[in-house]
């Protein structure tokens, strides 16, 4: 299986803080972030709060890939980031 080469992650950062546009940033959290791992509620709003977002967007977007079953309940609490395709694109749809 090829593996995507990507940036390294403090290099994405760097780009992130320098002023990157939020859409940039969302996608960056849904990327290397959630995919694929599994967190508590908790810790998935503190992840977009930690890159700049406000609570209450952090709950709106835990909110709507629920709904959109991208955001997917494993039990005791824990969810996992599983988006249709692949992808992490949540402007689509």
């Amino acid at each position: 299986m090829d593996k995507v080469r990507r940036p390294p992650h403090d290099r994405v950062h760097k780009h992130l803080n320098d002023g990157a546009e939020p859409a940039e940033v969302l996608e960056h959290i849904l990327g290397w972030h959630l995919k694929g791992a599994i967190f508590l509620k908790a810790d998935i709003i503190g992840i977009f709060e930690a890159h700049g977002f406000s609570r209450e967007f952090a709950e709106q977007m835990f909110s709507l890939l629920a709904e959109k079953g991208e955001l997917q309940p494993v039990g005791q609490g824990f969810w996992k980031y599983e988006p249709e395709g692949g992808g992490a694109d949540v402007g689509t749809s």
